[in-house]
């Protein structure tokens, strides 16, 4: 089980490593900088919809162990609801100051502008990402270690595939910067997917409230 955790906190690395090589490779360094602040903010938002994720698995694991199914359920639909409202609020907040945000990291003005046109790009990822999170935590507390592993490590893979199709696509970074997006929403689906293959699942497994 500890893959799945393991994952949640590499994935960004990798995440990292392979925008910034896109970056360099279509923008240059210009574009590289670009993402420097904007992968401190994402960094943030992430990490708080980890929290309402990593908050739930416990109370999730605990209600599933316990053959409470209705109550298990009823946690990951909170979680959901909470992760989704976070998500909501900083995509908000972000989209509103997305003109200052960059100077927090001392970035010139020029950098400021350009974040300014591209962070709303990763903003759009936020409200997704928070049912992928949600999923996979519910996913490795209820025992389906495979599918958590799927979705965790499906996302940056899809994301390598994205990287070497769209910015070449598009003929510009741009294709960089929409690949990320793009890969959170596959990711969302396939939560979708697997959530809705595991309710037949669920409605066979008796309840012992």
């Amino acid at each position: 089980m500890g893959l799945s955790p393991f994952g949640l906190t590499y994935s960004p690395n990798i995440t990292l490593i392979l925008l910034n090589k896109s970056a360099v490779i279509f923008g240059g360094n210009i574009a590289v900088t670009c993402y420097a602040p904007i992968s401190y903010i994402s960094a943030v938002v992430m990490l708080l919809m980890q929290g309402v994720s990593d908050g739930s698995q416990p109370l999730i694991s605990l209600a599933y162990g316990e053959g409470k199914h209705d109550t298990t359920k009823a946690v990951r639909d909170l979680a959901y609801r909470f992760a989704f409202g976070v998500a909501v609020v900083c995509s908000v907040v972000l989209f509103l100051l997305r003109g200052s945000a960059a100077h927090l990291f001392g970035a010139s003005e020029q950098v400021t502008m350009l974040v300014a046109q591209i962070l709303p790009i990763f903003i759009i990822g936020f409200v997704f990402v928070s049912v992928s999170r949600v999923t996979t935590a519910y996913f490795y507390a209820t025992g389906k270690n495979l599918w958590a592993y799927i979705l965790i490590y499906g996302e940056p893979l899809t994301l390598c595939i994205l990287l070497l199709i769209l910015p070449n696509a598009m003929g510009s970074v741009n294709g960089t910067w929409v690949s990320v997006p793009l890969s959170q929403i596959i990711a969302m689906l396939l939560s979708l997917l697997l959530i809705h293959k595991n309710r037949t699942l669920e409605h066979q497994l008796p309840s012992h409230e």
